[in-house]
């Protein structure tokens, strides 16, 4: 969740600012008459993706090493979905669905997610390596990131290791909104990427960053565009791709190969957690949310 947290926030500004995507192929009623109750059941999801000794995956290219979790839930997610409605919907859309629930578990803003993506054949670390946004980038190389794109670590001690996780926003961990931002104009961003936001250098951002900041309104209505842009990247539809059964393999590989589990919990115990620190035990469901704001 917190993966997700810390994309969404750095680039949700500099997305606002860019060409807006057509994705007429994509329909947020295309499962309807399929898979009608997929809602309640639960790109090209190359993340999703295993190594094995014909995939390189993604997984570990370094924007995503030790920063990615939850693939297990997802896997979870697909496995109900196959039960349910058994090779309709791709991993791809079950994956842009699981960030839009994540929103709303988190007291963060819905949308309406448009559908109809295929899933990929392969995954390419080298591809990720070069256009995924490192968290050490400065301003120019970030908006220069997500133009290639034609849209859109954690801090731990030297030396320490590499399991130690931190909340990035310590103001309102479990729950998102726009106290992002007021950390950033207190120079309490993590990132160097996230703080770079406020650099000398992107004035006509900063301003951006204080409409964020002051008006919550603003930022979930840019967040949740923002989330459409990225989800709409470099997607697959029509004959190209696939509907995998098991969302890490591609199709026919599954049976040779031992499915990896994530090495998180991913989401789920997140809320868990978030739900006995504040005192309820038992079980997680949407209807559970207690938004300060």
């Amino acid at each position: 969740m917190n993966s997700l947290r810390l994309t969404l926030c750095c680039v949700v500004v500099v997305l606002g600012a860019l060409p807006y995507f057509s994705y007429a192929q994509l329909d947020p009623s295309f499962y309807d008459s399929t898979c009608s109750n997929l809602s309640s059941i639960g790109c090209d999801a190359s993340i999703l993706l295993n190594q094995t000794d014909e995939i390189d995956s993604e997984q570990t290219a370094f924007p995503n090493d030790n920063s990615i979790r939850g693939l297990d839930v997802v896997n979870k997610i697909k496995t109900r979905l196959e039960n349910a409605c058994p090779g309709i919907v791709s991993c791809a859309d079950t994956l842009a669905l699981a960030a839009e629930v994540s929103s709303e578990l988190a007291c963060g803003p819905v949308w309406e997610v448009p559908l109809r993506r295929r899933d990929g054949f392969s995954a390419n670390q080298t591809l990720a390596n070069e256009n995924l946004p490192a968290p050490s980038l400065c301003i120019d190389q970030l908006i220069s990131a997500f133009a290639n794109q034609e849209s859109l670590q954690v801090i731990c001690s030297n030396g320490g290791p590499e399991s130690d996780l931190t909340n990035l926003d310590l103001t309102t961990p479990g729950t998102l909104d726009s106290s992002y931002y007021s950390n950033l104009q207190l120079q309490k961003g993590l990132l160097q990427s996230d703080q770079e936001l406020l650099s000398a250098n992107g004035t006509d951002i900063v301003a951006i960053v204080n409409s964020l900041t002051s008006n919550q309104t603003f930022f979930f209505e840019n967040f949740a565009a923002s989330m459409i842009k990225m989800a709409n990247i470099g997607v697959l539809t029509g004959s190209d791709g696939e509907i995998r059964t098991q969302c890490n393999f591609v199709n026919g590989n599954s049976s040779a190969l031992t499915t990896k589990e994530s090495s998180q919990d991913g989401m789920v115990r997140w809320a868990k957690v978030m739900l006995e620190n504040a005192g309820i035990k038992g079980g997680v469901n949407k209807e559970f949310c207690v938004c300060m704001w």
